[in-house]
């Protein structure tokens, strides 16, 4: 969970309780910083300094291979959280947030990539491993170096700065995407 707190020189601290939060299922650097890129996008822009809560994941349920994130936490987020008037101060935190994001300073020109990637050869059978699941590279690409990228929902392999295939990433482990065809048995000799 990320607050903002905004200090200016000829201004006492503004804290408006704002809240939001990003959940992932591993405390990887690639889900940290998808994190902070996804507070800072819905502050509106970066803050000076962040105060962290607890880091753990969250999950309302498994549909078979479909992880389905707490919408929950959105609803509240949006329609009491930061929708309330503040406890101690009095005040109305959307409107306090309003001047945090006017204090903020501005996002990148350019989103910063929070993926996941590593660099791995295409083996025979075309299925690269990630997290204890295989995904399907195309055949042209067999013994070919290609970049397997990834994040909290996706994986996506890229070939010479290319997307070439796209999944929705699972976490039931040992899932093949898509399933492998398996070959026909050969037919029998002859008597």
């Amino acid at each position: 969970m990320v607050r903002p707190a905004i200090r200016s020189p000829s201004l006492p601290a503004v804290y408006s309780g704002a809240q939001t939060a990003h959940f992932s299922f591993d405390l990887t650097l690639e889900s940290f910083l998808e994190g902070h890129v996804r507070a800072f996008e819905f502050f509106g822009g970066v803050a000076r300094e962040c105060v962290y809560d607890n880091s753990r994941s969250a999950v309302a349920r498994r549909e078979r291979e479909q992880v389905v994130y707490d919408q929950q936490y959105v609803d509240w987020r949006d329609g009491h959280c930061n929708a309330r008037i503040h406890a101690s101060g009095r005040f109305p935190v959307a409107e306090r947030l309003a001047e945090e994001r006017a204090a903020l300073r501005p996002l990148p020109p350019a989103r910063f990539d929070r993926s996941g990637h590593r660099s791995v050869r295409v083996p025979i059978d075309g299925y690269l491993k990630h997290s204890r699941c295989f995904y399907r590279a195309p055949e042209r690409l067999l013994h070919e170096r290609v970049e397997l990228r990834f994040d909290r929902d996706e994986v996506w392999i890229v070939h010479r700065g290319v997307e070439v295939a796209h999944y929705q990433r699972s976490y039931e482990q040992g899932i093949w995407l898509p399933p492998p065809i398996m070959r026909p048995e050969p037919p029998a000799p002859p008597p």
